[in-house]
């Protein structure tokens, strides 16, 4: 069974992802959706007073939440939908989950057309890139599943073994089915 986490912070970018990975977990034999939510601790309103909100009040407002995305995605029934909503820092607990769940893939849309809203906006899924261990699959806004068919890899062939994600190579290539391209880059020489 393939394990796919899909953050959301309830955007249409991220419903988005979340449908596209729908349509990528249809393409499989068995599949779990995670759609996962995190959000900040509340300790304070934006006058300094101090909440006295109930931190499972909070989380079930969000399950709630994820609950209604999932209904809105109408995924076929034999796509499991899991909901989970945490408390604290989005990397970290996604890090988390992804180690717990052994997730195969992580599907994440990324806000921002123009380099500097890539980097205010998207900074969220170029930090999950560095930090997690799973592939994961970065989702334009405006994106729609069509399959994967091939995969390139580049390479400069310099300390391969050490600098190869074949772990994570190897998830992609499992769960796609894909041709795997390996592309040498090399900036020393100029080929025409």
């Amino acid at each position: 069974m393939q394990t796919i986490i899909v953050p959301t912070d309830f955007s249409a970018t991220s419903f988005n992802a979340a449908q596209y990975a729908v349509q990528m977990a249809a393409s499989q034999k068995e599949a779990t959706i995670v759609l996962f939510h995190v959000y900040d601790k509340l300790v304070a309103g934006s006058d300094g007073t101090p909440l006295l909100v109930d931190p499972e009040d909070r989380r079930q407002a969000r399950i709630m939440a994820l609950n209604n995305t999932r209904d809105r995605l109408g995924a076929p029934a034999n796509i499991k939908i899991e909901c989970i909503a945490e408390e604290g820092v989005l990397v970290e607990q996604l890090n988390r989950l992804t180690n717990r769940l052994l997730a195969d893939i992580i599907v994440m849309g990324m806000n921002g057309s123009s380099p500097l809203e890539r980097i205010m906006i998207g900074s969220n899924t170029l930090n999950t890139v560095h930090a997690v261990n799973a592939p994961v699959l970065i989702i334009p806004p405006s994106a729609k599943w069509s399959g994967v068919k091939n995969i390139a890899f580049a390479s400069d062939f310099k300390d391969v073994e050490s600098s190869t994600p074949i772990g994570m190579l190897k998830k992609m290539l499992d769960f796609f089915k894909p041709n795997l391209f390996v592309v040498n880059v090399d900036s020393e020489h100029h080929v025409e």
